[in-house]
């Protein structure tokens, strides 16, 4: 179980303090940088093909998809935080269960 824990970052001083829930919550963090590390890379070269088949190569505003901030009032701003926290409390809540 250690070593599940060093393959992460965490070191043996960090993994003995760590309550069994803290652990699992790093180890599932981790697993999900990784995933998006490695979809990322995936990306990468299937963008790196695309291109070299392409026989005018688009502006680098379009590829990076430069868009306008959207404008939000302050009530609504509010609104989004609210709902992304209840959002938050449930998922919290039914991983207890």
């Amino acid at each position: 179980m250690i070593e599940a824990g060093i393959s992460v970052g965490v070191c043996e001083d960090e993994f003995w303090l760590m309550t069994p829930r803290q652990y699992w919550r790093r180890l599932k963090g981790e697993g999900g940088r990784l995933k998006r590390e490695n979809e990322a890379r995936i990306e990468q070269v299937w963008l790196g093909e695309v291109l070299h088949r392409v026989k005018k190569v688009p502006k680098l505003e379009k590829l990076l998809g430069k868009e306008k901030p959207e404008k939000v009032s302050i009530s609504e701003g509010f609104a989004r935080i609210r709902e992304m926290a209840m959002k938050a409390k449930q998922a919290r809540e039914a991983e207890t269960k």
